[in-house]
């Protein structure tokens, strides 16, 4: 399930259930992934994402350069 919202800044906030996500990609119960990005264009991305278990979170924000 997704939602955005917001022009710049935009926002993704992601919400999911995979069982790759517990058997076969990570081997524990609770991670946290942080990502921040700059393109050459000075566009930024921030991501932030929880997984427990089978279950995950993700935060997406992007800033448009003028």
């Amino acid at each position: 399930m997704t939602f955005q919202f917001g022009k710049n800044p935009e926002y993704t906030i992601s919400v999911w259930f995979s069982v790759k996500s517990w058997c076969g990609e990570i081997a524990f119960p609770l991670s946290l992934f942080w990502r921040n990005t700059t393109s050459v264009k000075e566009n930024r991305n921030i991501n932030i994402s929880i997984r427990f278990l089978c279950f995950g979170f993700s935060l997406e924000i992007w800033k448009w350069a003028n």
